[in-house]
């Protein structure tokens, strides 16, 4: 059974992974923010742990991030989360959530209005 702690423990995971990824792309908390349709201080707090990222928020980020979001998926001891997928598969789960994300954006015209995505299975 998973403690509250250990929540915590992925979450601030999640978000380390996350902020490695922005700054890797050359984003600021707002450049990323306005991107997905959040605040800077709502990016900062998702990194910092203090917030937890929904599936579908970090689908999002990886996809405006040009990575994948099994990037963000491994726990604080740099463990894959999905071990048994092949980087096709999560390359894959990956494209078919950028296809519906760009269907969306490009129906209401920005996408900000839209909640994020479904996970795709």
């Amino acid at each position: 059974m998973t403690n509250p702690g250990e929540i915590q423990q992925i979450d601030k995971s999640l978000g380390r992974a996350i902020r490695e990824a922005r700054l890797q792309a050359g984003l600021s908390l707002d450049d990323l923010g306005k991107r997905i349709g959040r605040s800077a201080t709502m990016v900062q707090r998702y990194e910092s742990g203090l917030l937890a990222v929904s599936a579908g928020t970090a689908f999002i980020i990886a996809i405006e991030l040009g990575c994948d979001i099994s990037d963000f998926l491994k726990d604080s001891l740099g463990r894959d989360l999905d071990p048994m997928a092949t980087s096709d598969e999560k390359n894959a789960r990956t494209h078919d959530v950028l296809d519906l994300h760009l269907a969306r954006k490009t129906a209401s015209g920005s996408g900000m209005d839209q909640p994020p995505p479904p996970h795709a299975a």
